[in-house]
């Protein structure tokens, strides 16, 4: 009995595996059908049977296939593209589209002139620099930092929006020194930006720590004396660029 049953399943999903639609369709559906305009489709990868609609214990009833998407190309060279899966639902002996599913964290936009690292970088070292009271609530370690090291964006910008209005998000790695009640931390400290474009600029709407950072060096400091001679950033008219050692 349980060899048949086995045999059963492997004669249906052979079944299914032979009636996928065509590459032609698929593309043609997720153009037509997907619920976007979309310029190119370009399939990735191989036909893949799941549960849809109906529980695990029954035969699958779906097959979806991974899809590469690009968008028309606009006036100023911009289009988007997109990582999603294309789903079709068993009706009777033949798979029928039902959906495309598109990966939020894979849609990117494209084609812009946008700025390079050192841009996004002096936008937050200028932003610091002015000392605004949120500002420095929301970068208290920045602040209260006896000395700044290095700061690095190790990644370009993530842009999402549109032509007319853009973001970006970007992370800034520091390296940091940061009194710990009579020890110095040397501190790695990523802190993540974002800002809006605004004309031909972008300007800053926030940056916050992601974390509270990786210790990676501790100090002893040998007196209370030591400790109240340690000079913070906050309290000096030093600019950002020159405060780093």
């Amino acid at each position: 009995m349980k060899t048949k049953s086995i045999l059963f399943l492997f004669l249906l999903l052979n079944f299914c595996f032979s009636q996928f639609p065509s590459k032609e369709q698929l593309i043609n559906d997720v153009k037509t059908k997907g619920g976007k305009v979309f310029e190119t489709v370009t399939p990735v990868g191989e036909w893949g049977m799941f549960h849809d609609k109906v529980p695990k214990n029954k035969p699958p009833d779906a097959c979806a296939h991974e899809v590469d998407i690009k968008g028309p190309e606009k006036a100023d060279g911009s289009y988007w593209t997109y990582k999603g899966k294309a789903i079709y639902n068993k009706v009777r002996n033949k798979f029928e589209f039902d959906r495309v599913f598109l990966y939020e964290n894979k849609t990117r936009l494209n084609g812009l002139k946008i700025p390079g690292n050192d841009y996004f970088l002096n936008l937050l070292i200028n932003k610091i620099d002015e000392k605004d009271p949120l500002f420095v609530k929301m970068n208290f370690k920045i602040y209260n930092a006896t000395a700044i090291y290095s700061m690095e964006m190790n990644e370009p910008p993530k842009i999402s929006g549109n032509s007319e209005s853009q973001y970006a998000e970007y992370t800034v790695n520091f390296e940091i020194d940061l009194q710990n009640g009579s020890s110095l931390n040397k501190i790695k400290l990523p802190v993540k930006v974002k800002s809006v474009k605004k004309d031909n600029d972008f300007v800053i709407l926030s940056a916050r720590n992601e974390n509270d950072g990786k210790v990676i060096e501790t100090k002893n400091l040998n007196a209370q004396e030591e400790v109240n001679k340690l000079i913070k950033f906050k309290d000096t008219n030093k600019k950002l660029k020159e405060f780093m050692k």
